[in-house]
């Protein structure tokens, strides 16, 4: 198993966002995200007059206390260890609000202290199948990205208007739910893929500033096919999501079955075709139709009925094991007040 993280900042030493967790061993591994909400309804921390914003702070606090509970029991994938990382999650939080009290009196229930969004997954992985268990709260997101399915989410963003992943890029949705000091419901679900697969975690920088789940999942396939290592893989990915985002942005990736990175990129390829045929070409073309203007950029927004049709299509296979029930994939909820 191999991967690459990266914390990307919108401006340069002013990031909220933690640096991303990625933990792997011989028959698994854990990935990570922390995205402090700096402009979520977040109060300003006195701590800001020192350099740190409550939302970077909060987000390191939150990666402290994953990474301390992932060593401590990194085999455990049961619910019982969700809702224990959800009370040291809650705990850390606390404390830190403690350490920085607020600067003046809080007005308003929509008021947050510390609030981040955070997505995490533990997997383990056999010959056939990768089993995982992934624990959010707030719009992080974790998939499993497979040759021959595709890319697919398996957390469920908390939102205050219902919204799917397509809806979500344009109709953005305020959140219902984040971690915070001053409580939340900490998400999880459990199930398996097939092997191979990536596992990624992703904050919204990442893919909230393309048009569709599908130009996020092209962008993944087109940046692995023109590297020769995982490095340069990284690199390719970067510079692509520093010319969109909008935002800090934060990932961590994990190859999981695959012999070698050749191996890799070689069982994409397939993939990465089919993408460019039936989804990321035709998106383009209806585009230049609908604008008449002749850009050569893929990734460019067109208006919202050009990539609807496009995603009833994608739709079905990225969101199948989205956990929006307690059904399959098996979903809890832990609340912390």
């Amino acid at each position: 198993m191999e991967g690459w993280t990266f914390n990307l900042e919108k401006v340069a030493g002013s990031g909220e966002d933690a640096e991303p967790t990625l933990v792997v061993d011989a028959e698994g591994g854990w990935v990570g995200v922390y995205d402090g909400m700096g402009g979520s309804g977040a109060e300003r921390s006195g701590s800001e007059e020192g350099g740190e914003t409550g939302a970077r702070l909060a987000a390191g606090a939150a990666r402290a206390a994953v990474e301390f509970a992932v060593h401590a029991a990194i085999d455990r994938l049961d619910d019982a260890f969700a809702r224990e990382l959800g009370q040291t999650l809650f705990t850390a939080l606390k404390d830190l609000d403690e350490i920085h009290p607020a600067r003046g009196k809080i007005k308003g229930r929509l008021v947050r202290r510390f609030p981040l969004a955070f997505a995490s997954a533990a997997f383990s992985a056999t010959d056939d199948a990768v089993f995982y268990r992934v624990v959010w709260a707030g719009d992080a997101r974790i998939y499993a990205w497979t040759p021959k399915v595709g890319l697919q989410q398996l957390t469920a963003d908390d939102l205050a208007r219902p919204a799917d992943a397509f809806d979500q890029l344009y109709g953005d949705s305020p959140l219902s739910n984040c971690l915070s000091a001053g409580g939340f419901a900490l998400r999880t679900a459990a199930a398996a893929v097939p092997a191979p697969t990536v596992i990624i975690a992703a904050t919204d920088g990442c893919f909230h500033y393309l048009p569709s789940p599908f130009h996020f999942e092209y962008l993944l396939a087109e940046t692995l096919l023109a590297a020769d290592n995982f490095e340069e893989w990284k690199t390719f990915f970067i510079k692509k999501i520093a010319e969109r985002a909008g935002d800090d942005a934060s990932m961590a990736l994990c190859a999981v079955g695959f012999e070698h990175f050749v191996a890799l990129r070689a069982a994409f390829a397939e993939r990465a075709a089919s993408l460019w045929n039936n989804y990321v070409k035709p998106y383009a073309d209806a585009v230049k139709h609908a604008t008449g203007e002749l850009e050569n950029d893929i990734y460019r927004a067109g208006p919202i009925h050009v990539g609807a049709e496009l995603w009833r299509r994608y739709k079905p296979d990225y969101s199948a094991l989205v956990p929006v029930s307690e059904a399959t994939p098996l979903l809890r909820s832990f609340d912390f007040r």
